[in-house]
């Protein structure tokens, strides 16, 4: 959290294109790393962001029917886990991307300048 404190103070003394290859050309950071930088105030915070609430909504609802179908057709636990979190995070991922994209289109209609 502290270099993200820190990074307008960075691109005060350079430009943004130098800020931006330094950023860039920094080795990618392993799954552990970024687990661990992770922290319940991170968490916390999801809820007020737009559009999260009815994308997880709409994951969990479309995640259980998923669940309950192929739990009914007697399916492996194994293969009842992946169908559910599968379609949990697509249907989460599609929706919070479509509302993300109705949000922008109304937000353009409102810049349009109107003379």
């Amino acid at each position: 959290m502290a270099d993200e404190d820190s990074e307008p103070a960075a691109l005060m003394g350079s430009s943004l294109d130098e800020h931006r290859d330094a950023r860039t050309s920094a080795p990618p950071e392993n799954a552990i790393e970024v687990l661990k930088r992770i922290n319940v105030k991170d968490i916390s915070t999801v809820p007020r962001l737009p559009c999260s609430r009815n994308a997880l909504l709409f994951g969990m609802g479309s995640g259980m029917a998923a669940f309950l179908v192929t739990w009914y057709r007697r399916k492996p636990f194994r293969t009842v886990g992946n169908w559910t979190v599968g379609v949990f995070l697509g249907t989460s991922a599609s929706s919070w991307e479509l509302c993300r994209y109705q949000r922008s289109v109304i937000r353009e209609q409102f810049n349009v300048d109107i003379r």
